[in-house]
Order: structure tokens, then sequence, then C-alpha cells
């Protein structure tokens, strides 16, 4: 439960977009493909500790020492330990920066998310107090031009508002600032223990997303054509920009930077891969849950999916309104646990050790809410940073590293074979493919 929660996160709202980008049936074999990749270099991910004693129990010999491992490298938890006694500290600084780039990817989305929900939810209410508003549990959808913030309303019936509060409330300068105000203190706080009480909230919020696209899907019914072109319904099959569901997936099951730390308190060890099959089962199946009913049954055409699918609901939609204020109070929540993380991480490799100065702490603060605030502003666009994050990130954790430190652990304990050479080696060429992919799309 402890992965799949963690698992659940950006991309989420993104499946929708992704299985559209790839068409109906490529979208199948894609998630099925990444998912049992993402596990296989999860696994190894997991069984790579054993390289670590293994190397421990060699000096130990050359110095004729016995006993119980040392106190230090008992606590080498971390998969950048494993990388830097496997592969030297070529290999920790390699997966150090490749974590932080996920995990600033994933705070640069998570701030242009809460402004986007901070913005409707600010001007539902706004037209709620003038009355301008008529509140419906479900209405008309919004189309979304390509991937820009541009959308084409349907059924929307407000009455639109030219004061300077309104047009202030709806520019999108505003709430990213305003976020700034509000997030950065908290992210100041030393230690993000408070927020881990929300912790279950993300599971409530995932739930009643899986609800809430359900409901729609059971209300729209099947709108879907794979043969009929002229059909408004239509979609192909099988389209050429696949990769970008490819490369959101590979943030999408994205674990690994911290895998080896949830599965430390596990009372049975040998029931790790069993645990870590059944993670990666539940998040397939609620990613199928969430993404392919919306996708099948959405009654625009396939193309007005947006990167974010809340943003097709129009903003008197109560329901996409509870959703949104679910979202924002949960990201608002994991934002400081998510920067705390990224800093921890960025630290050890440039300062060791736990006293770190205020001051320090402060600036590495000020450059995080800087770059989430300026990409919010100039490149509002989830779409494209889920899949360069993802595909980048992806290259080394979930693709590289897994795969080198498997073939060099097992040259060092010469149980090496040609075959898992090939097999290793081809799992690095599908992960560079996939990036150079990204460069390709539309």
């Amino acid at each position: 439960f402890a992965i799949w929660n963690t698992m659940m996160g950006t991309s989420l709202l993104s499946i929708a977009w992704i299985i559209q980008k790839a068409g109906l049936v490529a979208a199948i074999f894609c998630m099925v493909g990444m998912g049992l990749l993402c596990l296989y270099s999860a696994y190894r991910v997991t069984d790579s500790l054993r390289f670590v004693k293994s190397r421990i129990n060699e000096k130990r010999k050359m110095r004729g020492a016995g006993g119980g491992l040392p106190p230090k490298r008992e606590r080498l938890i971390e998969f950048s330990d494993v990388c830097a006694e496997v592969l030297g500290p070529l290999g920790r600084l390699s997966a150090v920066i490749f974590s932080v780039i996920a995990l600033i990817g994933t705070l640069t989305v998570f701030w242009q998310l809460m402004s986007r929900f901070a913005e409707n939810l600010a001007l539902f209410c706004y037209a709620m107090l003038h009355r301008r508003l008529n509140v419906v549990i479900s209405t008309g959808l919004m189309c979304a031009s390509g991937n820009r913030n541009i959308y084409h309303e349907v059924g929307f019936n407000a009455t639109v508002d030219n004061t300077w509060i309104h047009n202030a409330l709806a520019s999108h300068y505003t709430w990213p600032c305003v976020l700034l105000i509000i997030i950065f203190p908290l992210i100041n706080i030393r230690s993000p223990i408070f927020f881990q009480r929300f912790a279950s909230l993300g599971t409530l919020s995932i739930m009643y997303l899986i609800c809430y696209s359900l409901f729609n899907a059971s209300q729209w019914g099947i709108n879907m054509d794979l043969t009929n072109r002229t059909s408004t319904h239509y979609d192909k099959p099988f389209k050429t920009s696949f990769p970008t569901m490819t490369g959101v997936l590979c943030l999408s099951f994205f674990i690994h930077n911290c895998i080896l730390t949830l599965l430390r308190f596990q009372k049975n060890p040998k029931n790790n891969a069993r645990d870590i099959c059944i993670s990666f089962l539940l998040v397939g199946i609620t990613y199928c849950l969430l993404g392919f009913p919306l996708y099948l049954t959405f009654p625009l055409p396939k193309r007005c999916l947006a990167d974010n699918f809340v943003q097709n609901f129009s903003p008197n939609d109560l329901m996409a309104t509870v959703t949104r204020a679910f979202l924002l109070l949960q990201y608002t929540a994991l934002f400081p646990q998510i920067a705390f993380i990224t800093r921890v991480q960025l630290f050890r490799i440039i300062s060791p050790g736990n006293d770190h100065s205020c001051v320090r702490i402060f600036i590495f603060n000020t450059v995080i809410a800087v770059i989430c605030l300026l990409t919010a502003v100039f490149f509002p666009n989830v779409g494209l940073i889920l899949r360069y994050c993802g595909a980048l990130s992806g290259l080394a954790y979930v693709f590289a590293l897994p795969s080198l430190v498997y073939i060099f652990g097992m040259r060092r304990l010469g149980q090496l074979t040609t075959n898992s050479v090939i097999v290793h080696l081809s799992i690095i060429a599908i992960g560079i493919a996939n990036f150079v992919a990204q460069f390709y799309q539309d």
C-alpha cells in the first residue's frame, strides 16, 4: 500500500491524455510493456543490496575482520549508496542528479496544477458571490486546443464579467505568484512531519477521482470509433506519437529512488518481490480505471482531452469543483514533503552531513520556488514536463542504473552470463530510444 500511495502522483490526471496521444491499441501495449519494464527494474533495485553486502564481506575478509555488518554500512538503504559501492562515485552522482530531476519535475507540475485549481476555485467563488453562476452537478465539457491552455467552452452558462477583479482572478500570472506567498513559508519548515498527517488525504482524493471519472463515463456512454474516419469519435488505434505515453509512464511508475526506504522495515524481506508485483499491479489497475473509461466515453473529439483532465470540465460543475478543492489541498500538503526529499538528496552530494544552516536551506528553497514560479508562468505545459522529465529520469533510474548495477555486480560475483548482458544492454537501449523519441513528437 505504501508503494501504491507513493506512486500515485502528478501523472494521474494525464492518463486519458496520454492514451489519446498513443491510440487505444498502442496505449494497451505501452501500459503493459512499460509497467513490466519498470517492475523489473524496481525489483533489480531491491535485489541490488546483495552486491553491497558481498562487497562489504570481501573487504572484511581482506582485513581479517568478523562479526556483523558495521553500523555505518547498515544505514546504506538508498539506491544512490548502492550505485556508489558498485559503480563508484560517478554512479552515486548520476543517481542523485537524475532523482533530483524527477523530483523537481514533480514540483513544477504540482505548482502548475495548484495554480490552475486555485484559479478555478477563485472564479467559482467569485461568481457565486455575485450570483453570476448557475451551479449544476454535471455540465458541458471544454475542449483543449492542442497542448496549450486554450479551451473552447461547451455548455458553460456563467455570465462573463469584465471587471478588474475578475480579470485579475482569471490571469494566468496571478495564482502562481499567490502560491509563492502560501507555499514558500511551508517549504522552509525544517521537518515536514506535520504534513505527513495528510497522507490519507491522497488516498481519498484518488478514490474520489476514480469514482468521479467512472460516474461521468457511465453518463456519457461509449463514444469511440476505430474504423469510420468521418466520425466525430474516430481515433487512430495506433499513433506515431506513442512515445509521449512511454515518456510519461516512466514517471507514472517511478518509485526506484525510494523503494529501498519503503521496504526497509519489512518484517519478511523474502516477500519483497511479491509485494512489489502486487503494488505495481494495483498502480496499473488504478491508471486503467481512471484513464481508459474517460478516453473511451469522452463525448468530444479525442484531441480535446487536456493533459489535466479536470480542466475539461466547466467551472460551474460542482463535482469538478470539489475535485479541484481535494487536489489543491492534497498537493499543498505534498509539496513541502517532496521539496524536503529533494533538499536532503541534493545536500548529501554538495554538503554531506545532517547539520545545514538556515541560510543554506533558505537559498535552496528560494531557488526551487523561483524555478516552479517561472515554469508555471512562462511554460504552463504539464504534459511536456511530465514526458521529458519522465523519459530523462527514467533513462537513468529505470533503464540504465539498475541494469548497470546488475551487470557489474554479477561480474564481481563471477556469475555474469552473456544472455544477461544482452538483456540488460537491450533495456538500456530501450531507455535511450524512449528519451530520443521525445524530441520527435508533435
